[in-house]
């Protein structure tokens, strides 16, 4: 299902949201590596977390793109569509 971003505070909040994001894997070692999706391996409930690599001038590139497609989605007739993860 596709969930649009059309509200102006949202689209500016989300804007600043990357600037932030920005701001702080600014200061992050390269590559940076978070933490992802939980996975369950077998029947006996132990698991362990998947790690995500990233280079870090890739990951801020896209992250500035992103706050660019909000700061730019207010204009009247644009938004951003969503369509989930």
């Amino acid at each position: 299902m596709a969930l649009p971003f059309e509200d102006e505070q949202v689209l500016q909040r989300l804007h600043h949201i990357m600037h932030a994001w920005v701001d702080l894997f600014s200061s992050a070692p390269d590559p940076i590596i978070l933490r992802g999706n939980y996975c369950i391996v077998g029947g006996d409930n132990k698991g362990y977390y998947e790690k995500l690599l990233y280079i870090k001038t890739d990951l801020i590139t896209e992250l500035k793109k992103l706050a660019m497609m909000a700061k730019h989605a207010d204009e009247p007739g644009k938004c951003i569509v969503h369509f989930g993860i």
